[in-house]
């Protein structure tokens, strides 16, 4: 019920972005189920993937470290970047420019990455947050995080219309 709430909010931004209406709610139950049943079967098969060549080509990149880096940042990324142009090609419901909507992606995917480092980084250093407050920092922390994410992917959608 609240991936499906989730997935309501985030169409009714979308929309409110593109200016379109909303679509009925047979056609939105559809593709908020698509969108809750796929997206994590996605990134779940991008990292199976992932695993299944790294184990298979082990005795190859013991020549070449850089090699197993390299295939995860492309892999993984190109799963992200499918998934925000699609985010940004199909859920407006109204006609949108494919190169504009992959360009977007790939910006927000790069955006998004940075992000993540940032987070670790600040994960690795923040330990004297946790002296103090023990594991409870991490909720606003958390909290801001998934905001950030937020308005980077509403950015692009803007950038994208």
């Amino acid at each position: 019920c609240a991936g499906l709430l989730l997935c309501n909010e985030i169409e009714t931004a979308i929309l409110h972005i593109w200016g379109s209406k909303p679509r009925n709610i047979v056609s939105r139950f559809l593709s908020y189920l698509v969108f809750i049943v796929l997206g994590p079967l996605t990134v779940g098969l991008s990292i199976l993937l992932f695993l299944y060549v790294q184990s298979y080509s082990y005795k190859y990149i013991q020549d070449f470290p850089w090699s197993l880096t390299v295939l995860n940042i492309l892999l993984l990324k190109s799963v992200m970047i499918f998934m925000f142009y699609t985010l940004y090609t199909y859920l407006p419901g109204t006609k949108t420019y494919k190169t504009q909507a992959l360009l977007c992606a790939c910006l927000v995917s790069i955006v998004i990455s940075s992000m993540q480092y940032g987070f670790k980084l600040f994960l690795a250093h923040a330990h004297t947050y946790s002296l103090i407050y023990g594991a409870f920092y991490l909720v606003p922390v958390f909290l801001l995080w998934l905001y950030l994410i937020w308005c980077v992917i509403l950015g692009g959608a803007l950038l994208h219309h």
